[in-house]
């Protein structure tokens, strides 16, 4: 059996209705009194300092009543604003979604076109074809079908974030930050060398801080990946800094920069600066870490690097649990 909650204007009702109630007793005895007191004489002055006695009592009732009606009209008043918070909440969300619908839609459509367009030609024209044009059909086709592959697993991970945040429901635990860095630097120290990048870990202190390890080091690996695509820097900076009631994760480039115009959208999904869409991202990459940041109470930032290039740093609170 549910358990029902008493609504929060229940209390100040019941001494409304108590007030009132005593009020219209009062008011009928008095009216009874004073038509005693005119039949008996010799009582009259006593029984008309009671009269008066529950007339005061009668008006701290009605006192009581009006306070009561006050207390409901305000709690009526923030509940409509809190409905109305509500509603637009609600209201953005579905502008949210239905963006992100027509924005899903219309990435998919590239790398879907690509892959149709190959296949047409090689079904319909395989006879007329070179063995390098084949080939290079062949190569379009599993360079988009990656693509939409990535594009699929991002959304996901995405939409799994933003589902988390709205449930409220983190479930963080003590995590290593240093294994963290350690970990994404080996797994792309690789690809770097063969780019010929100087990827480096230059700084790593000890920190351990409650959240979920797995998001956090997906959000470093897409800051690192985003600046070995698209910095055309030879050299990147990994940091990760412990400070009193913060850790500071840094990304650090020397290469191109973002333009001061591109600052402000480049953690919105599908928001990409021209020169990364010929190196086939899908746009998602540091939305994903704002949104990493967003649920640990964090902040995701970027700023420009002495000498040229960008600085992209993760801000986590020592204590993520203490939502505002």
């Amino acid at each position: 059996m549910k358990n029902r909650s008493i609504p929060t204007w229940t209390p100040p009702l019941l001494p409304l209705a108590a007030s009132i109630v005593f009020a219209i007793v009062l008011v009928v005895g008095t009216a009874n009194f004073r038509h005693t007191a005119a039949r008996i004489g010799d009582d009259a002055e006593l029984l008309e300092q009671a009269f008066d006695l529950c007339e005061c009592a009668a008006g701290l009732m009605g006192a009581c009543a009006v306070a009561s009606i006050m207390f409901i009209a305000r709690r009526l008043k923030r509940r409509l604003e809190q409905v109305a918070e509500e509603n637009r909440q609600i209201r953005q969300m579905e502008k949210f979604r239905r963006d992100f619908v027509s924005d899903v839609t219309h990435e998919i459509r590239t790398p879907l076109t690509g892959i149709m367009g190959a296949v047409e030609m090689l079904r319909d024209h395989a006879d007329d074809l070179s063995a390098k044009e084949r080939a290079d059909l062949m190569d379009v086709i599993g360079t988009q079908s990656r693509r939409l592959n990535r594009l699929a697993l991002d959304i996901l991970s995405l939409s799994r974030i933003e589902s988390r945040k709205d449930s409220g429901k983190l479930d963080f635990a003590p995590g290593d930050l240093a294994i963290v860095m350690e970990n994404v630097h080996a797994a792309f120290l690789p690809s770097a060398k063969l780019k010929n990048i100087d990827l480096r870990l230059v700084r790593n202190d000890n920190t351990v801080l409650s959240c979920d390890i797995a998001l956090i080091e997906q959000a470093v690996a897409n800051l690192v990946e985003n600046a070995l695509r698209y910095s055309n820097s030879k050299s990147i900076e990994m940091s990760l800094s412990s400070m009193p009631s913060k850790a500071l994760i840094a990304v650090t480039d020397h290469g191109v920069g973002i333009p001061p115009e591109h600052r402000k959208r480049i953690f919105e999904r599908f928001y990409q600066v021209d020169r990364s869409r010929a190196k086939g991202g899908t746009g998602l990459g540091l939305a994903i870490v704002k949104h990493i940041a967003d649920l640990h109470n964090g902040e995701a930032a970027i700023a420009d690097t002495p000498g040229g290039g960008a600085t992209f740093t993760l801000t986590l609170p020592s204590d993520v649990n203490e939502r505002p």
